[in-house]
């Protein structure tokens, strides 16, 4: 059974969408399951972002303040690898609710002591991490073969275990087919579709899903993996929702290696808002937990940044900045959605692009100060001259500084 899609382009003080987006033709080709679900990256694929470094007690912070937002899968990385994986493992399991999922590779000689490992250190699912990407057929069945011995001994350990492919959008759909099956018939309980380079386009990505759904005749669900090299890592991640996937792995503020990953935010609002999908996630306090990470790893989101960048709400230009200061008190003054969905506040800021005499004399007109032509004159030139020798914008107080000086 699929999701029902919901129409709702526009919802009053909330969100403004575009009305093409519900099409009937293009909701015909949705297929969201049910259930959708989220694994959570940040303390794995996100700390593989090149500068970052957590203490254990910084990462358990991450850990809690992700639990308090409706994530309950997180990723913990390889304990029988990295020591600190390992405590973080147990870590995790002592100090919140949050189910644990450790990898093992199968191209580790000691696999069966990491999966030891793993299960010493209390995770509660372990991936079994391989690749369909072989270059004949008898490395593809010895790789297979490797696989199904590690998912019986892993299973006989008693947690559960699903399967990976690294590399997944560069290995022919009949690789893929046989090793999921056969990792299937082996007793996963899902399976991983990785786009290790970030390579595929969404349309190519959801066709494969499709595809690969049909080959394992939907007998487990799909996780999908994107990142974000070409730019599309949560455009995949979305196509492939749309196209019957049950389950994405995300991080926060797309955190991840070299370009990133698919962003906790972006999907969780793009769903809610634009499909309809609501997937369990608070999206009120995503502002806020995008800040918290920003402090613990010391790098900051680009500023433009949908949903979480310090411009996201932020306005300039003049015509912009008159429309919010018109409809302050009105949800969806000038944007698209109201910022508070996500827990944020929008701002006018004053730049080049606002010293119109239009915004002028409108702010005098707020602030019920009398003026004269020569007054505005020497307003703009004051303030064009103070936001050139600063080189940056001047927050809405300070202008407001400058209207009442030369005023008042």
């Amino acid at each position: 059974m699929t999701r029902r899609y919901e129409e709702q382009w526009y919802v009053p003080d909330k969100w403004r969408l575009s009305l093409h987006n519900y099409a009937p033709e293009l909701r015909e080709r949705y297929d969201f399951q049910d259930k959708i679900g989220i694994l959570d990256c940040t303390l794995r694929e996100g700390l593989e972002t090149p500068g970052i470094v957590m203490t254990l007690n910084e990462k358990i912070k991450v850990a809690q303040a992700l639990e308090d937002i409706g994530i309950k899968e997180i990723e913990c990385g390889s304990p029988a690898r990295l020591p600190a994986q390992y405590e973080l493992v147990k870590a995790i399991k002592k100090e919140t609710g949050l189910e644990t999922f450790a990898a093992q590779s199968t191209r580790d000689p000691n696999w069966k002591q990491g999966i030891d490992i793993c299960v010493e250190a209390g995770a509660d699912h372990i991936d079994i991490l391989g690749t369909a990407r072989a270059n004949t057929p008898d490395a593809l069945d010895k790789t297979i073969s490797r696989c199904v011995e590690m998912i019986e001994y892993a299973k006989g350990r008693g947690v559960h275990v699903e399967i990976g492919s690294t590399g997944a959008t560069n290995t022919p759909l009949e690789n893929l087919s046989k090793y999921y099956n056969a990792a299937i018939d082996a007793g996963v309980w899902r399976f991983t579709y990785y786009d290790s380079g970030g390579c595929i386009t969404p349309e190519a990505s959801a066709n494969l899903i499709t595809k690969l759904r049909k080959a394992i005749k939907d007998r487990v669900p799909i996780k999908v993996h994107h990142h974000n090299d070409i730019g599309f890592a949560t455009a995949c991640t979305i196509a492939d929702l749309a196209a019957g996937a049950s389950y994405c792995d995300l991080t926060v503020n797309g955190l991840g290696d070299r370009a990133g990953n698919a962003a906790l935010e972006e999907v969780a609002c793009i769903l809610k808002m634009a499909y309809g999908v609501d997937i369990g996630i608070q999206l009120d306090k995503l502002w806020d937990l995008s800040r918290f990470v920003e402090k613990l790893c010391g790098i900051k989101s680009q500023p433009n940044k949908a949903y979480i960048g310090r411009n996201a709400f932020i306005h300039e230009s003049a015509q912009h900045a008159i429309q919010i200061l018109r409809g302050a008190a009105k949800p969806l003054a000038g944007e698209t959605y109201n910022p508070a969905i996500v827990g944020a506040k929008r701002e006018v800021t004053i730049g080049p692009t606002s010293l119109t005499e239009e915004i002028l004399t409108y702010r005098l007109g707020m602030l019920e100060l009398t003026y004269t032509n020569q007054q505005v004159a020497t307003i703009g030139d004051k303030v064009r001259a103070v936001i050139m020798e600063r080189k940056t914008n001047l927050t809405l107080a300070e202008f407001d500084n400058i209207l009442r000086e030369i005023c008042e």
